[in-house]
């Protein structure tokens, strides 16, 4: 069981993904919270993109209280077509590989993530991926637990 809810909250899909979706929700709420906050206190954060946006909760959270541009993207495509239902054109979402971002150089204002970095598969590249599409002088955010939690 510990097995299968540590592959569903990496790649989360079908009924167990919607679930664990909701899990990291509640045990991420203040991580998403501090990382709110943060984006809001700098002003210069227009164009925003979440990775790893699973149901699309922060997302959803950001798209009430903001006006930025918001972005997305996930590498389960059950949390896209979710994200897609939930948000309503409030951001623009998509499947996709932090270590390959289908985005143009010096792009966001910011990046942020949350609780994803110990899933990916070549973390140097993805974070060469994400320095590429950052603008120069702009934010990354990456709030992380440890594995093992």
């Amino acid at each position: 069981m510990k097995k299968y809810l540590a592959e569903q909250f990496g790649n989360p899909n079908g009924f167990g993904g919607i679930i664990s979706t909701h899990i990291m929700n509640f045990i991420n709420q203040s991580m998403y919270n501090h990382c709110k906050m943060e984006m809001q206190t700098n002003k210069t954060s227009n164009t925003i993109l979440d990775i790893g946006f699973g149901n699309g909760y922060m997302l959803q959270k950001l798209a009430h209280s903001t006006s930025h541009k918001l972005y997305g993207i996930d590498i389960s495509e059950d949390m896209v077509n979710l994200a897609l239902k939930k948000l309503k054109n409030k951001a623009i979402i998509k499947t996709g590989d932090v270590s390959n971002l289908d985005y143009s150089d010096h792009y966001f204002d910011a990046v942020y993530t949350i609780n994803t970095f110990y899933f990916w598969p070549d973390p140097a590249q993805a974070l060469r991926e994400i320095y590429r599409v950052l603008k120069p002088d702009s934010s990354f955010y990456t709030l992380i637990d440890t594995k093992e939690s």
